[in-house]
């Protein structure tokens, strides 16, 4: 399985603790778009803190091949 990392503060304009969800919200959207289904192909991981102070969402995906293509591609945040 792969694992892509996207940071919180790039798929949010919020700065409280709706920003959490709302970045979840945001990525899984994004993903949908791209043609995977949640739970199936992806699905959230874990959500972290990093000793910088920003938040970090994990999704997992079920095909390596596609997740890399996902990284390679990246995901529009605007």
């Amino acid at each position: 399985m792969a694992v892509l990392r996207f940071y919180v503060d790039e798929y949010t304009t919020s700065s409280d603790i709706f920003a959490t969800f709302e970045s979840i919200a945001n990525v899984s959207s994004k993903l949908t778009n791209e043609g995977f289904s949640y739970p199936n192909e992806f699905w959230l991981a874990e959500v972290f803190y990093k000793e910088d102070g920003r938040q970090v969402i994990v999704f997992e995906f079920k095909d390596d091949r596609k997740a890399m293509l996902v990284k390679l591609k990246g995901i529009d945040n605007g």
